[in-house]
C-alpha cells in the first residue's frame, strides 16, 4: 500500500493535517496503555503520518480521556440497551 500517496490525497483534497508518523515504540506504548493491538494496516498508516485535529485521536497521548471514552462507547451502548431496552 502506498500510504504516502493516500496521505497526500487526504491532505490536499480533504484538508486533513498530519504530524510525523508514530515510532514503533509509540505504537507499542499506545497499545499497552489502551489494552489493544492496532490492525497491521492501520499501524503502518499511523507510522507513516499521524492525522491530527478534533476528529482524530492523538495516539501519542497515552493518558487521553478522549481515547478512553471512545473505547468505552460499545460497552456503554450495550449496558444502556440492557438497562433501558430489556435486552
Amino acid at each position: 500500500m502506498n500510504w504516502t500517496a493516500i496521505i497526500d490525497r487526504l491532505r490536499n483534497e480533504a484538508g486533513i493535517e498530519f504530524s510525523p508518523g508514530l515510532t514503533a515504540a509509540e505504537c507499542t506504548a499506545a497499545e499497552y496503555a489502551y489494552g489493544f493491538i492496532f490492525p497491521a494496516d492501520l499501524k503502518k498508516f499511523l507510522m507513516t503520518a499521524l492525522p491530527k485535529g478534533k476528529k482524530f485521536s492523538d495516539w501519542r497521548d497515552t493518558d487521553s480521556e478522549k481515547i478512553q471514552d471512545w473505547f468505552a462507547l460499545p460497552l456503554d451502548g450495550l449496558l444502556f440497551d440492557v438497562e433501558q431496552n430489556n435486552i
